[in-house]
């Protein structure tokens, strides 16, 4: 079933979500069961060698719907863990900070003495190098979100009705030139679809090129690497001025080169050697 927009005048289905939520609960049971059939049978066969085929089927059986029990809780919440795995940066620093902050609460008597820390947030606001690498790590967590972002997309554009699994984004570290992500492709993308869509990658990262580079080893796992600028075009101050007497620390010198061209008159003519004796040449 689906649902006209007036607004865009397309097709767009309805809620897909309660289809794939039946479907994962389906698909949770089955391995339920599977794990619990499973084990009653490995179970079993192990107790008739002890010449204790039920309590060995009985055995089995507990230990198969505990593993089956473990992996149902599993594909269950697995949107939840997702969505956890996705902001796991936000939350842990969210964390860590709160906690910090209660812990020194709690030492001082009052949260009157957290005003302690200005101090350190304008050390990594006010400091070039600190900032700078507190930005490339914010950077790098912004990256990740526009990245699942650019995958569901893709994802939805293949295929709406049966859109497949999303990537998994794994690491993602600040370069140079901008950003480097690992990510583990699934069902419903391939590393020839992400090296023909680098300009929508990077135009969805705020990016001015991406580059998609596949592993040797696994066909799935891919590294992008986000450049956001160029770092040969900056400033490189070289310490050869000091060497030179007089001259200012950051002094601009100019170096006079030779022309390159080469001049007809100047080239001595070629005189023709005498044959040697015998032929030999």
């Amino acid at each position: 079933m689906v649902q006209r927009n007036a607004s865009e005048g397309t097709l767009v289905p309805l809620v897909l979500s309660d289809v794939e939520g039946r479907r994962r609960r389906a698909r949770a049971l089955a391995t339920f069961w599977v794990l619990t059939v499973a084990g009653t049978g490995i179970g079993a066969g192990v107790g008739a060698t002890l010449h204790h085929p039920v309590v060995g089927a009985a055995v089995g059986g507990l230990a198969g719907a505990v593993l089956g029990t473990a992996a149902t809780v599993v594909m269950t919440v697995w949107p939840l863990l997702r969505a956890v795995w996705h902001w796991l940066a936000e939350l842990t620093v969210v964390a860590t900070g709160v906690a910090v902050v209660t812990a020194w609460a709690g030492v001082t008597g009052s949260w009157w003495w957290s005003t302690a820390f200005l101090p350190l947030i304008g050390a990594v606001v006010l400091v070039r190098p600190v900032r700078r690498r507190v930005v490339a790590f914010v950077w790098c967590a912004i990256v990740r979100h526009r990245l699942r972002v650019c995958f569901a997309a893709f994802i939805r554009a293949r295929n709406q009705i049966h859109p497949g699994l999303a990537p998994l984004i794994l690491l993602a570290r600040p370069t140079p030139a901008g950003e480097r992500v690992w990510v583990w492709l699934r069902t419903g993308l391939d590393i020839g679809e992400l090296e023909n869509r680098t300009a929508m990658i990077a135009v969805a990262c705020w990016a001015s090129d991406v580059q998609v580079t596949g592993s040797r080893r696994y066909a799935a796992l891919v590294r992008i690497d986000v450049t956001r600028r160029d770092p040969l075009t900056r400033l490189v101050t070289s310490p050869l001025s000091r060497l030179i007497p007089g001259a200012p620390a950051r002094a601009e010198t100019t170096v006079d080169v030779p022309a390159a061209g080469l001049d007809l008159d100047e080239v001595p003519e070629i005189v023709a050697l005498p044959a040697q004796r015998g032929g030999a040449r």
